[in-house]
């Protein structure tokens, strides 16, 4: 023990210390990031799992959209059909232009068929029918 003195002693007691300092600082650390990653990846897991919901229920308002489209288309081309075998059984339609609808779509501009049409056309306006059978 001769040659070990107070100095040495004190050296080797701190480079311990320094060592269990670090160990202790590294333990605690990786607990720490271990605990984050495991909060980070619930938070992603049940924002997937919202999302998947949110689109689930998303989808399922698209498909009565679709459904209900889907009959409306149905019943426009029922109206067709009923059209088509009116016209063809010998009752015309006779349709003539009388105008264009003013701005409020309350009434009815007179204007001649070429000036109506004009006026549609260029300008967006509504243009008026009268039809009869």
């Amino acid at each position: 023990m001769d040659n070990y003195n107070k100095f040495k002693m004190l050296t080797i007691i701190f480079l311990c210390l320094f060592v269990f300092v670090i160990a202790a600082i590294y333990t605690n650390t990786k607990d720490a990031s271990e605990v984050k990653i495991k909060e980070n990846n619930q938070q992603k897991f049940d924002r997937a799992k919202e999302q998947i919901q949110n689109n689930q229920y998303a989808q399922n308002n698209n498909n009565s959209e679709i459904d209900n489209l889907t009959v409306q288309i149905e019943e426009l081309n029922n109206k067709v059909n009923n059209l088509m075998n009116n016209t063809n059984s010998n009752s015309h339609m006779n349709c003539q232009i009388l105008g264009i609808m003013d701005s409020n779509g309350e009434s009815i501009e007179m204007l001649s068929n070429s000036a109506a049409l004009d006026e549609a056309q260029n300008n967006g306006r509504t243009l008026a029918l009268g039809c009869n059978f």
